[in-house]
């Protein structure tokens, strides 16, 4: 929850600064590493900073693509 309270705050700058796509391009950059953490997490405290980045990335690519499919429906008609 605290991932995405940020990621939300953040997918919205970034959705305005370079646009819908290239802001959920960006959330892999988050998503694939948090991902990666939690697969390999030994302990309790990087299963945690895993979970923090797989919500972030992922509030980001959410707060974008409602917009994006948005424009690509208005170029394709």
């Amino acid at each position: 929850m605290i991932g995405q309270f940020f990621g939300a705050i953040v997918g919205g700058y970034l959705g305005g600064k370079y646009g819908p796509k290239k802001a959920v391009q960006m959330c892999c950059l988050f998503g694939i590493p948090g991902w990666i953490l939690i697969a390999v997490a030994p302990n309790l405290p990087l299963l945690i900073v895993g979970r923090v980045l797989c919500g972030f990335g992922h509030t980001i690519g959410t707060a974008n693509s409602s917009l994006l499919v948005a424009q690509y429906r208005f170029v394709i008609y």
